[in-house]
């Protein structure tokens, strides 16, 4: 079994996404953002030096822990890593697209920085329409 170095971080990620994962049920993710951000904005700091072990993390707790289970789960992993990532990138934001593929529509959401998508890679965004962000 693997030990995360920053074993605080990695537990601040997973508690976080399952957090945001109960509250999509309830509540708009608009919503969700906004009041983590004026209210628990003080959970979320994390020193720059953190960031390839940010995004491995979440990596790791999106794609081998609980949230594999779930068919679409970009839109709390963007959602947290935009909590995590705000206060040390003013230009990130949250991108929401459509598209349609093999007759069916599908959502997605990525983050992106200075029109740039953060962890994406541009090839694989093309096909989605832009309907909507959030900064």
């Amino acid at each position: 079994m693997v030990v995360p170095k920053k074993p605080i971080l990695f537990l601040r990620i997973y508690f976080t996404a399952l957090f945001f994962w109960f509250l999509t049920r309830f509540f708009n993710p608009h919503k969700i953002l906004a009041f983590t951000q004026t209210k628990l904005g003080w959970f979320f700091g994390f020193s720059r030096d953190d960031y390839p072990r940010l995004l491995a993390y979440s990596d790791f707790v999106f794609q081998h822990l609980f949230f594999r289970r779930l068919k679409n789960y970009c839109l709390i992993h963007s959602m947290v890593l935009f909590c995590f990532l705000k206060p040390t990138d003013e230009n990130l934001k949250i991108v929401f697209g459509m598209a349609k593929i093999n007759g069916e529509i599908k959502g997605h959401s990525w983050l992106e920085s200075k029109n740039l998508p953060l962890i994406e890679k541009p090839k694989a965004l093309v096909e989605y329409e832009r309907i909507g962000e959030y900064v």
